[in-house]
């Protein structure tokens, strides 16, 4: 087996999600969180966290909406350069977002709305292994925060984010995620 370093590996899988047709992104989009609303993960959690995705992501958009709609509360994450740590805020309909410096949209920070421990947690990033690895976007802000994190943790791939096993290092920070929900099947 052929290991990539994790900063070639995010530089491969940003051109391969960039390559993604946007038809075949909406579907494989579409499948997963059909699959993701109808598991017991989903369907158990009452506070979900996730983050307001970038273009090449999996788009959160449609899960949020379907979490409001279900009655559930979404919390939203802010990183914290300045501590390279992270807390999740609950995000409403009509709450406004701000741009961080690293360009993701995230809430304003109110603390008598952060909650750190939501039943669910929906990690993001760029490579996938189904021997529950992941390689994010090189901040490490997520496996950080995970260290604390006692909920269950699901991350929603699409295809080419999908690896039989980790083709990279993986250090003693990174930490595991629970399951895997992508478009062949959901994984354990």
């Amino acid at each position: 087996m052929r290991v990539i370093d994790k900063k070639s590996l995010r530089k491969q899988q940003i051109q391969r999600l960039q390559q993604l047709p946007l038809a075949v992104k909406r579907q494989e989009e579409a499948q997963i969180l059909a699959q993701f609303l109808a598991s017991p993960l989903y369907q158990q959690a009452h506070e979900i966290g996730v983050t307001a995705s970038s273009p090449l992501e999996f788009s959160t958009v449609a899960l949020i909406e379907a979490a409001w709609q279900d009655q559930k509360v979404i919390y939203l994450p802010k990183t914290l350069p300045d501590t390279h740590g992270m807390h999740f805020y609950r995000y409403q309909q009509g709450d406004q977002l701000v741009r961080s410096a690293f360009g993701i949209m995230e809430p304003m920070a109110a603390p008598t709305l952060q909650n750190d421990q939501p039943d669910l947690l929906i990690v993001p990033g760029l490579a996938y292994s189904r021997d529950h690895w992941r390689v994010g976007f090189g901040g490490g802000y997520y496996d950080r925060f995970l260290q604390n994190y006692l909920g269950q943790t699901v991350v929603l791939a699409l295809s080419p984010m999908v690896f039989t096993t980790a083709t990279w290092p993986v250090s003693q920070h990174d930490q595991p995620f629970d399951q895997l929900i992508t478009v062949e099947s959901e994984a354990n």
